[in-house]
């Protein structure tokens, strides 16, 4: 009988869960075995080492069920058809699973290029782009190219983050919004990425790993010329004018409107006007996505929204990007 640590699992499940989340059935289930928990789907597999040298495969729903219900870590008693997981007075069975697909763990023959923690730092800037895109090919997808790491929400917001690494090493690929998110849950930088022409794998030190598809597909030209248009931003973001676009996006409105006595939006029974200035065009008003100026804000330092209906520009530390007018 062996036992496994309830918090290192758990730490494990909640970065490789989103790898099967939306996966056919035929790829839930958790393969623990060689010291790791690993998963798979179509496109991508992935392993986080564990305190558990025993080998089985569990459902994986039912396994999440018995790591968040247990209140101790379990003794585990595998049987060739059965697992019984016993913490106290507590005990679970869940069936143990057979399977001729084994999840492979081999180095990619590929370009290796060594992270350091901006590659992290760009990837929670951009994601939130295209964490929910539900759109093909680079609209869902962080962008690599030319120094640069961009994403774009349908074109209505572009962000640019510097990555001097990928510079050096002329870095051209479509990393997939779900190995962004897994690399994000993982929560440590990965030190080296191994990039073929068709998949890319990010390496760990305590020997994670994950292996992936490209995104495949064209980026449109006019991407680049977009960005290439961005100029000087000049007015400098306040406390208060982070904490006026904060309470309008928490009184749920989706469009705010600059004017000359502050920003406002509209509501059911009346308006709410934060009375905070923002630089304007002289008498003219201009309109805005609240959660695309929210972004905005949290990654520049400076912008100018001032060419209304000209796409608003920002800068940041190493990001720069546009935000599309609302017209109306």
């Amino acid at each position: 009988m062996s036992s496994f640590v309830l918090s290192d699992i758990r730490d494990a499940l909640n970065a490789i869960r989103p790898v099967i989340a939306k996966a056919d059935e035929a790829f839930q289930k958790y393969h623990i075995e060689g010291g790791q928990i690993k998963v798979q789907n179509r496109t991508m597999r992935a392993g986080i080492p564990i305190m558990f040298e025993e080998d089985f495969i569990v459902p994986a729903l039912d396994f999440d069920k018995i790591t968040k219900t247990l209140r101790a870590d379990p003794e585990t008693l595998i049987g060739p058809k059965q697992i019984v997981f016993k913490a106290g007075k507590a005990r679970v069975t869940l069936p143990r699973l057979t399977t001729t697909e084994e999840i492979k763990v081999e180095e990619l023959d590929g370009d290796a290029v060594d992270l350091d923690e901006t590659f992290m730092d760009n990837l929670k800037k951009l994601y939130p782009l295209i964490e929910n895109a539900d759109a093909p090919d680079f609209q869902n997808s962080i962008i690599c190219i030319d120094g640069q790491m961009i994403a774009t929400f349908r074109g209505q917001i572009i962000i640019a983050a510097e990555y001097e690494v990928f510079k050096e090493e002329n870095i051209k690929c479509l990393i997939p919004a779900d190995l962004v998110k897994f690399l994000i849950n993982k929560k440590t930088c990965p030190d080296e990425m191994i990039l073929t022409d068709t998949a890319i794998q990010f390496l760990w030190p305590d020997d994670s790993w994950v292996i992936s598809s490209l995104v495949t597909g064209k980026v449109p030209q006019k991407l680049f010329t977009v960005l290439g248009t961005i100029g000087e931003a000049k007015w400098e973001a306040t406390p208060e004018h982070h904490e006026a676009i904060s309470d309008i996006i928490a009184l749920g409105g989706t469009k705010v409107t600059f004017d000359k006595d502050g920003a406002w939006i509209e509501m059911e029974k009346g308006d709410f006007k934060t009375g905070v200035q923002f630089p304007l065009p002289e008498s003219q008003k201009s309109m805005w996505n609240t959660k695309h100026l929210k972004i905005a804000l949290d990654l520049g330092e400076k912008f100018d929204f001032t060419d209304y209906p000209k796409p608003g520009v920002f800068k940041g530390d190493g990001v720069r990007g546009l935000i599309a007018p609302m017209l109306g």
